[in-house]
This record gives structure tokens, C-alpha cells and sequence, in this order.
């Protein structure tokens, strides 16, 4: 009885001691490039919307130290998406956050739309910069979905591009109303009924080997 009351005490750190791994495991720092082009594969001449985290930001709308940076004006028919941060009325070109902890989720509201010619086709184009990439192997899950919640991209793990070599493109069937998606990013924790499974495991495996040695 004293074995597996020991046995116990074990498998609650060794619990522990996974859930804190888990949390050591999220990427501080990365970004997810996004770019809009209309039906000819014009580009926004505003250039490259950015998103993500980095050491030291905030969470509420900030343009100390670049950190989220202000869409100028735009002309003509290029394709735009938009960063919907904070205050209400100011769209951005950037949003950058604090890093993720464990069992958080972080959502960047977006738009997309074409200056004026509807309907038409507006292509979408994707990719994280080689310096900001997701690490493989960690708990830190981001995706790209529709208003609806269907996802549209999966970000890939260890996987760079550039505004000449995207990771990901799509279209979108553009009729004059602005397209609504969102980035998502999750930092997973072990489940509680993963953890009751380990737990129980433990126990059932040195309860055998006590059996064994009687």
C-alpha cells in the first residue's frame, strides 16, 4: 500500500513536471505574413499584413516600437485585408501580441476586400518569415478560418516562405462585401483525461510489478 501510495506522489510530479514542459514549449516569437491581390494579381500596393507575437508586446493596440503599425491610405483596385485591432476605428498593417502561455488562445480578427470592381476573384497568399517560424515539437497550434470556424490553413511547423514563394494561396469569390477570417493561435495543455490515463497507467504498471515480486 505504501508502494503505490509513493507511486502516486511520483506520477502527480511526473504530471506536473509535463504540464510545465508543455508551457516551456510555446514559441515566443513568431508571425504569420498574409498578402491580398485582386483579380488581375495586383497586390496591395500597401504591402504585407503581419501577425503574431513577440517578447515584451502587449495585447491591447500599441504603436511603441513599431510594435503594431498603422495602414496609410490606400487608391485603386488592389486586394486589402485588414488587421481589426484596437481602438475601433483604426485599422492596422500589423498586430503583434504578448507570447501565448499554456492553455491560452489568441484571435486576430480580420478583413478582406477589394477597392471598388465587384464581383471578382481575390487571391490570398500566406507564409512565416525564416526568423519567426513555428518550432516543431512544440504545443503552439495556428490556424487561418472563415467566420464560420472552418479552417482555411493550417500553419505548417519549421516551414518558412517569402512574398515570392508563399506557403499557402487560396481565392476567395469577391461581390463587394468585405470577407470576414481569422487567425488563431492555441497553446495546447495535456488533457485531464490524458493525464487521469497516464496516471492510472502508472499505477497498473507498478501494481504488476509488485504482484509479480509476491
Amino acid at each position: 500500500m505504501k508502494k503505490l501510495i509513493v507511486l502516486g506522489i511520483i506520477a502527480t510530479m511526473v504530471m506536473g513536471l509535463a504540464v510545465a514542459a508543455s508551457a516551456q514549449e510555446i514559441d515566443a516569437v513568431w508571425a504569420v505574413q498574409l498578402r491580398a491581390y485582386n483579380g488581375a494579381a495586383t497586390p496591395n500596393a500597401t504591402g504585407t499584413l503581419t501577425l503574431g507575437t513577440r517578447v515584451g508586446a502587449i495585447d491591447g493596440f500599441t504603436t511603441v516600437g513599431a510594435e503594431d503599425g498603422v495602414y496609410p491610405t490606400y487608391t485603386g483596385t488592389p486586394g486589402v485585408i485588414l488587421s481589426l485591432v484596437q481602438p475601433a476605428d483604426q485599422r492596422t498593417n500589423k498586430d503583434q501580441r504578448a507570447p501565448l502561455v499554456a492553455g491560452e488562445v489568441k484571435v486576430w480578427d480580420l478583413l478582406m476586400f477589394c477597392v471598388g470592381e465587384a464581383p471578382q476573384t481575390m487571391r490570398l497568399d500566406a507564409w512565416l518569415p525564416g526568423t519567426a517560424m513555428l518550432s516543431e515539437g512544440g504545443n503552439l497550434k495556428v490556424w487561418l478560418q472563415d467566420i464560420e470556424g472552418n479552417v482555411i490553413w493550417e500553419v505548417p511547423y519549421e516551414t518558412s516562405g517569402s512574398i515570392t514563394t508563399p506557403v499557402f494561396s487560396t481565392t476567395f469569390a469577391y461581390d463587394g462585401t468585405s470577407i470576414p477570417l481569422q487567425l488563431v493561435a492555441s497553446a495546447d495543455v495535456p488533457e485531464p483525461g490524458s493525464m487521469l490515463a497516464m496516471f492510472s497507467g502508472l499505477v497498473g504498471l507498478v501494481g504488476f510489478g509488485i504482484r509479480r515480486r509476491k
